[in-house]
């Protein structure tokens, strides 16, 4: 997740080896699903997302990462004012 810490969006950068379904699910420190998921069917390669981040307090964050249903695995996001 760049950038870290952020007033506002981030970017979420993505390499698939090959093709699947891929989730992100934003969640706050208290373990709260935020809206502003992605949930898409990606080709392989290199692919950047963007989580807006805006109107949420400042804080921690975490975003979660799956493909075709699996964990891939999570990124811390602090958000300041």
């Amino acid at each position: 997740a760049r950038p870290s810490p952020s007033r506002g969006a981030v970017k979420f950068d993505l390499r698939m080896p090959r093709p699947g379904d891929v989730d992100v699910a934003v969640f706050d420190a208290a373990g709260r699903r935020l809206s502003g998921e992605f949930s898409q069917r990606l080709p392989a390669g290199s692919h950047s997302l963007d989580w807006a981040g805006t109107g949420n307090t400042p804080g921690v964050y975490f975003a979660r990462f799956a493909v075709d249903g699996r964990f891939m695995g999570s990124r811390r996001i602090v958000m300041v004012k």
